[in-house]
């Protein structure tokens, strides 16, 4: 285990304690993932934002609440305790708080008071008030005193613990779901990220890791700063995607995006009355040269659910899955 790992938890031997006796709660009965030779190096599991979402109200996912608050420090430091070697999360410039560009913060778009003690859209505060919240106590009293962490400290932590991460880059969007309903502040996220992407990078010496985002403004905003940063493209559930118009989105994505991933909520690719995965669709984007990745859903109410069952089966059509439940899977071993 890396040093800094160490000390990292250190000051803090209270949560080191907690993720020790939730490795040994739940590790023996983890159920492992494995990758078919074909798509050796090609396919991936990661952790959704570090160590699962969290979903108030909902009984089933009440063991998964409790691992660590998602998108912090400790969540990533979670996932490396479980063996995940890449995670998910999401990143956001307070783009409308008025203030002058300083850095980027890891903190979903949902009001702030679902994960933290503020209130409000993080897209309106300073970055004085989202960096004094408190974003653990929420899960637990064991948790009290995590802080919303800043995407360079999320990084450096991933680079020390040889983890890859996958930022998903939140903007704006309307009580509809509606993304880019802002779009000079879309442009400005994803050229003001993409360029923070790439410095640390450079200072780490890697390769950039693929950022994800709901808005095309935002990604081809980083394409124009970087041909070398991979896009994937989020598809909502709600979108307008299907087997009968995947050509218009490929040319669109293509051509239009500089895009070859994308990244469907998995209701867009099973069918929600016989739980069957649309096997023939899949086959389709991949012939035509896209990668997929997929985010099952875990919100309440939802009929097919994470489970590491359907994990495997996406697997094995080689597709990438991101999931919440990290108590319940294995990942396979790294390749490199």
């Amino acid at each position: 285990m890396p040093r800094t790992e160490l000390q990292f938890l250190d000051a803090r031997s209270h949560v080191d304690t907690f993720l020790k006796s939730q490795l040994d709660r739940f590790g023996p009965r983890r159920e492992l993932i494995t990758i078919p030779e074909a798509f050796a190096g090609a396919v991936d599991l990661s952790a959704h934002r570090c160590a699962g979402k969290f979903v108030p109200g909902d009984d089933k996912n009440e063991e998964r609440e409790r691992m660590a608050p998602e998108n912090t420090e400790i969540a990533l430091v979670t996932a490396f305790r479980f063996g995940f070697r890449q995670v998910e999360y999401d990143v956001l410039y307070n783009v409308l708080s008025g203030e002058k560009p300083t850095a980027f913060v890891v903190h979903s778009d949902d009001p702030l008071e679902r994960t933290t003690d503020g209130e409000g859209s993080p897209f309106t505060k300073t970055a004085e008030y989202l960096l004094s919240l408190d974003a653990g106590k929420y899960l637990s009293p064991v948790f009290a005193g995590t802080k919303i962490p800043q995407y360079k400290q999320m990084e450096s932590l991933g680079q020390i613990l040889e983890i890859s991460s996958l930022t998903e880059l939140k903007v704006p969007r309307d009580k509809d779901n509606v993304y880019d309903t802002h779009p000079k502040a879309s442009l400005l996220s994803g050229t003001l990220f993409a360029n923070e992407k790439l410095e640390m990078h450079r200072r780490y010496n890697t390769a950039p890791t693929p950022i994800l985002s709901f808005s095309d403004t935002a990604l081809k905003a980083i394409r124009r700063v970087s041909s070398h940063i991979p896009l994937v493209r989020n598809i909502d559930w709600k979108e307008d995607f299907a087997q009968d118009n995947w050509s218009d989105w490929r040319d669109y994505l293509r051509r239009g995006v500089g895009c070859m991933t994308i990244d469907p909520d998995s209701r867009l690719l099973i069918d929600q009355e016989s739980g069957l995965i649309n096997e023939e669709f899949i086959h389709q984007i991949q012939a035509d040269g896209f990668r997929v990745r997929t985010y099952l859903s875990n919100n309440p109410g939802a009929i097919i659910r994470d489970e590491p069952a359907l994990l495997q089966r996406f697997v094995n059509l080689g597709v990438s899955p991101v999931t919440d439940i990290i108590h319940r899977v294995k990942p396979p071993s790294p390749t490199r």
